[in-house]
């Protein structure tokens, strides 16, 4: 007699109980919830990057317009694919937590320094950004570059 592993016992309980509608759906959710999205061009509207849809992928420049804002839960890791950045000429709010860091990273499978081109801000005004309890990997190639301009 073949054994029968946890998941496939948790799938049929789960199968017998649930009306085939529903099973569409949950199979929906969870598909949604683990696909991830390759983000790239301007942020038009208040935009919040979850815990839940991370790591955030981006594949192209991000710009947060002017008048906008760009808030990123704390946990949340934002994987820059190879001469990508983020310009903010409105408002970013990273706002991690002690044990919940927010990591702007590499998305190269070996990372180097220099592989994206971090976090510029271009607004001279105080709109309130903020950028606490959030680490930056792998930018910038000089030395003393720490990823993040004004």
């Amino acid at each position: 007699m073949m054994p029968v592993r946890i998941i496939d016992a948790v799938v049929c309980a789960i199968s017998s109980t649930i009306r085939r509608g529903a099973w569409l759906a949950l199979f929906a959710a969870v598909w949604s919830v683990t696909a991830q999205a390759q983000i790239s061009g301007a942020v038009t509207s208040d935009t919040t990057w979850t815990f839940a849809s991370s790591p955030v992928n981006v594949s192209g420049d991000v710009v947060v317009l002017a008048g906008r804002t760009l808030a990123i839960e704390p946990g949340v890791r934002v994987r820059f694919a190879a001469g990508t950045g983020l310009t903010i000429e409105g408002k970013l709010v990273a706002q991690g937590t002690v044990s919940d860091t927010i990591v702007f990273t590499s998305a190269q499978a070996l990372p180097a320094r220099g592989d994206w081109d971090g976090l510029e801000f271009v607004n001279s005004a105080n709109v309130g950004s903020v950028v606490h309890y959030a680490r930056v990997e792998w930018v910038g190639s000089g030395a003393g570059q720490a990823g993040i301009f004004y």
